[in-house]
Order: C-alpha cells, then sequence, then structure tokens
C-alpha cells in the first residue's frame, strides 16, 4: 500500500465479458463502425465462449495458454486472439482492477506460424483456371487475380460498390464479405474492418461488364454480422443459379477444386482463390507499385507484412 501498487482482492471481480463489452464501448470508434462490429464479433465466437464467464483475477497465464492451445484456425488466427486479448487486459491493468496483464507473462506464447514460400501462378495458370470455371463463376478469377480481392469480398460484391463513371478513373469500393457464422451465410465488413478503394482497370471493367449482362446481378438479402443480425439487402454481382449468396464451401467443392483438376493444378492449401491475390500482387510488384501501396489494394493491415510474404 505504501509503494501504491495494492490491488484490492475484490477489484477483480468482474466477469472478462463484462469488461470487454465497456472496453469496447469506450474505444474511440463508434459502436456501429466496421471495425467495432468486427472486434464484437472475435470477442464472441473466440474469446467470450471460453474466458468470457472467468473473473479477471482468474484469466492467469495457464488459463490464457490453455485457451490459446484450444483454439481452432491457424497459428497466425490465433496469434490475432491473443493480441486482441491484450490491450483488454491491458486496460483492466490501468483501471486498477487486476496488477498484471497476464497476456505478457513468459509462459503465455503464441503459436509461430510457419514459414511458407509463395509461389504466385503465372498468368497462364490463371486463365487455365478461369476457363475450367463454368461461365457463372469465371467472374471470381478475374476480381481475385484483377483486383487482389478476398474471396468472401468477391461473393459479397454489389453493383452499388462499382463507380464506373468516377472522374479519375473507375473504382471499386470493397464494403462488405459474405461470412458463415453458426452455419449460416451472413453479411459482414471486410478482414479487420476495413473498407478499401481499389482501381479498376480497363480489362477487369470489361469482364465485369460481360459478366453483368451475361448473369445479371441480383438482389440478395442476408442479416449483417450474426444469424440474428439487422436484414441487408444488396443487389449481388454473384448468385447462384437461383438467384441466391454463393456459399463458399459449396463454391470450393464442387465448382473450385473440379476446376483445378481440369486445369491441370493440384487440389492444395496453396492453391485456394487466395493465390489469385498472390498473382495480382506479385503483377503490381513486378510493375513497379510501391509496397505501401500495394499493401493498401489487398488490404493487408501491415506493409511490413507485405515485404515479408512477397520478398
Amino acid at each position: 500500500m505504501r509503494r501504491g501498487t495494492y490491488i484490492s482482492p475484490v477489484a477483480g471481480k468482474i466477469t472478462l465479458r463484462a469488461f470487454s463489452e465497456s472496453w469496447l464501448a469506450s474505444r474511440t470508434f463508434g459502436p456501429t463502425t466496421a471495425e467495432a462490429t468486427e472486434l464484437r464479433l472475435r470477442l464472441r465466437l473466440h474469446i467470450w465462449p471460453v474466458l468470457g464467464g472467468k473473473l479477471l483475477s482468474q484469466v492467469t497465464p495457464s488459463v490464457i495458454q490453455s485457451w490459446v492451445r484450444g483454439l481452432k484456425g491457424s497459428a497466425s488466427s490465433k496469434k490475432i486472439m491473443l493480441t486482441l486479448l491484450s490491450p483488454i487486459l491491458g486496460a483492466a491493468v490501468d483501471d486498477g482492477l487486476v496488477a498484471r496483464n497476464q497476456t505478457h507473462a513468459k509462459s503465455v506464447k503464441a503459436p509461430e506460424p510457419g514459414k511458407r514460400k509463395i509461389e504466385p501462378w503465372p498468368a497462364e495458370q490463371v486463365a487455365a483456371g478461369r476457363a475450367a470455371l463454368p461461365g457463372r463463376f469465371q467472374i471470381v478469377c478475374d476480381l481475385g487475380s484483377g483486383l487482389g480481392m478476398r474471396q468472401g469480398e468477391i461473393l459479397g460484391l454489389a453493383t452499388t460498390d462499382v463507380e464506373w463513371l468516377r472522374k479519375g478513373g473507375a473504382v471499386v469500393h470493397i464494403r462488405r464479405q459474405v461470412r458463415i457464422v453458426g452455419r449460416r451465410m451472413v453479411f459482414a465488413p471486410p478482414k479487420g474492418g476495413k473498407e478499401r478503394d481499389i482501381s479498376l482497370p480497363e480489362s477487369v471493367a470489361l469482364a465485369l461488364a460481360a459478366h453483368l449482362e451475361e448473369y445479371p446481378a441480383r438482389p440478395v438479402t442476408l442479416p449483417w454480422l450474426e444469424p440474428g443480425g439487422q436484414p441487408v439487402t444488396v443487389a449481388l454481382v454473384l448468385t447462384s443459379a437461383i438467384g441466391k449468396a454463393v456459399n463458399r464451401n459449396s463454391f470450393n467443392t464442387f465448382q473450385w477444386k473440379p476446376a483445378l483438376g481440369k486445369a491441370g493444378t493440384p487440389a492444395s492449401r496453396d492453391n485456394g482463390t487466395h493465390a489469385l491475390r498472390h498473382h495480382f500482387a506479385s503483377v503490381l510488384l513486378h510493375g513497379g507499385v510501391d509496397v505501401r501501396a500495394l499493401a493498401e489494394y489487398p488490404g493487408h493491415s501491415d506493409p511490413g507484412f507485405t515485404l515479408r510474404a512477397y520478398t
């Protein structure tokens, strides 16, 4: 008490969920912004189910490490969840509720993702994959390789997101993606909650216009962020044959993988639709685009990640 470091035993008797909800509400962004909704979704899906009911004083290093080990997904996604938990516990320290941020303990270690060498597809491989897809789905290759869009962003692209006649050049606004939450499709903000704009080159604009002429956009209604969320209706560029949003699992199983086989490309982890983004990045780098600009186009949060990935 003389040193001023005393923490009352009752101070930490608030659940992690209750404190994280107040922490989220106190952030500088508004509660309905894309960043806030993305954070809330990650808390609800990955942190609260295991740690939400525990008191702050009960969130010890061993509890955190056990939670990290039990998380599903890749090593990088587990690291992201630990990075999200850290500022919440840091805020609890600042508020005098706990003495230490336990995510900083030496025994708490995030798994290190294995280093994988990226081998971008050459243009011929992209063209072969596109030709092997049914006509309705060829636009996936056009948008992935020509704009660097993620699969979910392609599935969530609406006609109102494309500014064909913008002064200074046409542009595509990346505003939403289609995600699967609890086996149901929902609209959600782009990865990281960050919207972005991408210049629309003429080649992709022509492909997009041809697609919409043959397969007109259809209005689709999905809940926002979670199955019980506010319904949102947009005219999607890519829909199923019956005018519904395309389920990524069905697309990968019944469209993408068979197309890879026809094109002579192995159906491996490295040859998912993400390979189209790698092609996009490699083309821009080859064309002399600087790393900072390149990081903005595909929506990377850190130019350093872009540099490390594509060196």
